[in-house]
């Protein structure tokens, strides 16, 4: 039997632990928490902190493990890394592709270098043009960034960014209006494949940046995207040597064009792997398992053309201790529903400093349809059981987005 360790055992991360066992694969989680979701479930389990890669080598050592798997964080790839290098593991990355998917900055020169469109940029020293999207050049789930739309509020939002990066560095840029997309790649020895594209529906109520209330997987500029940007996402991948794994890219599209602001070479809470294993039976996480313990997975690669209506309904909440929120097994009962991933638990507490952060989505339900009709009952179905409560009996739940004639 291969052994698999998962460094971070947060409730995302449920979801590898689940998949290898489904495998046959004996999992081991390592988290500093001592009741942290994924240990809870796993074969195995470790309290060491994630960045002591000598602690690391030795629960491999002393238990035999054949590969280790990162999951949904950017903070996790340069330990997983670094154990890899010791252990002798097979890995996806390298320090240089490490470092380019998570320091914006890095991110940025090779974006130009490479012929990518992104946004302009500033310094301090520059005579900024307002708006401007304000980020920490080394943290991910929206933390720390900010709209700044003057320079009133320059100052505040810097300082802001600055608290959230680990380097102590900001990128400003121009922030572009216009709708937001992902694309999603699988990479092989072949090379990079668009196995997913999606519109992603954003709203911004509360004067932040805007978060994530839908995803639709059947985007109305996929073949706009072919023609205009897949080209150049390949070559970024392919110059950048990536050989296996996933990646995701998420853009702007303003003036008939792309301009792409964010990348991961990892696992997203988008789970769109979950539509291509329920259309496809193609599934990116399992054959990162496989690649992870020295298996060798021969699964062909698809044609990625989504013939059914695929979509990700996002509930994201305001602070507060929750009471009651939906069971997910209520969710999963109602026909077209594939997955639930509920962020939180009864007791669970959302700060204020959540704010405006990916931290704040609750609940993901993922939903698949063959026809538009029978997505809107879906919809309707699924967003009349949804709830979560606060310790009053009120609801936290925010406006919730549905842009029903994105089919039409």
């Amino acid at each position: 039997m291969k052994k698999l360790l998962v460094i971070g055992g947060t409730k995302i991360s449920c979801d590898i632990v689940e998949t290898a066992k489904d495998m046959g694969i004996e999992t081991h989680v390592a988290d500093y928490n001592e009741d942290s979701p994924a240990k809870e479930i796993s074969d195995y389990a470790y309290e060491v902190d994630v960045f002591d890669v000598d602690a690391l080598e030795r629960i491999c050592r002393q238990n035999n493990i054949d590969g280790v798997m990162y999951g949904f964080s950017d903070i996790l790839l340069k330990p997983a890394f670094d154990l890899s290098e010791r252990m002798g593991y097979r890995y996806f990355l390298d320090n240089n592709q490490i470092e380019i998917s998570t320091n914006k900055n890095k991110f940025r020169e090779f974006c130009v270098e490479k012929g990518v469109r992104v946004a302009r940029s500033f310094t301090l020293d520059d005579e900024v043009e307002f708006p401007v999207i304000i980020k920490p050049v080394d943290a991910s789930g929206s933390k720390g960034v900010s709209i700044c739309h003057n320079m009133l509020d320059f100052k505040k939002d810097y300082s802001n960014a600055i608290k959230y990066s680990r380097a102590g560095r900001v990128l400003i840029e121009q922030f572009i209006e216009g709708d937001e997309f992902t694309a999603c790649y699988y990479i092989s020895d072949d090379g990079p494949y668009l196995s997913a594209f999606a519109d992603r529906n954003v709203v911004d109520d509360q004067g932040t940046v805007p978060l994530p209330v839908s995803y639709n997987f059947n985007s109305k500029l996929k073949d706009v995207y072919l023609k205009k940007a897949n080209d150049s996402i390949i070559r970024f991948i392919n110059e950048l040597e990536v050989k296996n794994g996933m990646a995701f890219f998420q853009f702007r599209y303003s003036n008939n064009e792309f301009y792409l602001y964010d990348l991961g070479f990892r696992l997203t809470g988008t789970f769109e792997y979950k539509f291509l294993d329920f259309v496809f039976d193609f599934n990116p996480l399992k054959l990162m398992i496989d690649y992870s313990v020295g298996n060798d997975n021969q699964s062909g690669i698809p044609n990625f053309n989504m013939k059914k209506l695929c979509y990700s309904i996002y509930f994201n909440v305001k602070p507060g201790k929750i009471q009651y929120i939906t069971d997910k097994e209520k969710l999963l009962n109602i026909p077209n529903v594939i997955y639930v991933f509920n962020s939180y638990e009864n007791g669970d507490e959302i700060g204020a400093h959540q704010v405006g952060q990916l931290s704040q989505v609750a609940i993901r339900v993922l939903v698949c349809c063959d026809t538009l009709e029978e997505f809107k009952r879906t919809e309707n179905e699924v967003i009349d059981i949804v709830e979560v409560l606060d310790s009053n009996g009120n609801t936290m739940l925010l406006p919730v987005y549905s842009k029903e004639d994105i089919y039409e």
